[in-house]
């Protein structure tokens, strides 16, 4: 049922506990499905099998549903990978939810420890570092999935160790390079350059990273 259909004088023609949660209410209304919600907020509400709602009950009805859809679907998220409280809220505003209600199903699932952002960190630069990003690339692309600047930074820095930027540029350059056997030198250089680039290394790192690989091939 969409929410507009919860309105005053519609009658309470069912109420079970839902299959995969038993602090969870399936509530149904003149026998069709309105949708779940917790067991807590239904019984606050006065939600009981017979009753007719009011003004107040359907507003309260309707702000439990979208409470308990948007916990349901952060749920989800959290459980098919691992992501931040930053990209649950956005996932869920884009699948239609209200904002402030997807930031508190967020909140509820960090509070709960189903979001961890230091786990998520340490883990997304790591992978980072194995393929060679620069560190103010992965330390950038941290923060912009929501982890905070001492966090991203810390996290960097547990995965790239004290390697700087510039070795790490070569050792990407001297993989890169296995792949461009055959080319004209000013074309793999361009390509190695372009590389380089990509994955977040200034433009003085990328030509002393290709002097070092391209004069190995000499």
């Amino acid at each position: 049922m969409n929410p507009s259909g919860v309105q005053a004088g519609r009658r309470v023609t069912g109420v079970r506990r839902s299959k995969r949660d038993a602090a969870v209410i399936v509530v149904m209304l003149e026998g069709v499905r309105a949708g779940e919600v917790e067991a807590c907020e239904a019984e606050r509400l006065g939600i009981a099998r017979g009753a007719t709602l009011d003004d107040g009950m359907a507003e309260g009805l309707r702000a439990a549903l979208a409470s308990c859809a948007a916990r349901r679907d952060a749920t989800r998220l959290a459980r098919a990978r691992p992501r931040t409280k930053a990209e649950i809220v956005r996932r869920l505003t884009e699948r239609g939810h209200d904002s402030t209600i997807a930031a508190a199903a967020a909140d509820r699932l960090a509070e709960a420890g189903a979001i961890n952002e230091r786990s998520v960190a340490e883990v997304a630069a790591l992978g980072m570092s194995e393929r060679r990003i620069s560190r103010r690339l992965a330390q950038d692309r941290l923060v912009r999935r929501g982890i905070d600047d001492e966090q991203a930074a810390s996290a960097v820095q547990a995965a790239f160790g004290e390697q700087d930027d510039l070795d790490r540029a070569v050792e990407a350059a001297r993989r890169r390079a296995a792949s461009l056997r055959g080319l004209q030198p000013a074309a793999a250089q361009r390509r190695l350059a372009a590389y380089l680039a990509r994955r977040g290394y200034d433009e003085e790192t990328c030509l002393d990273a290709l002097r070092v690989v391209l004069g190995e091939q000499e």
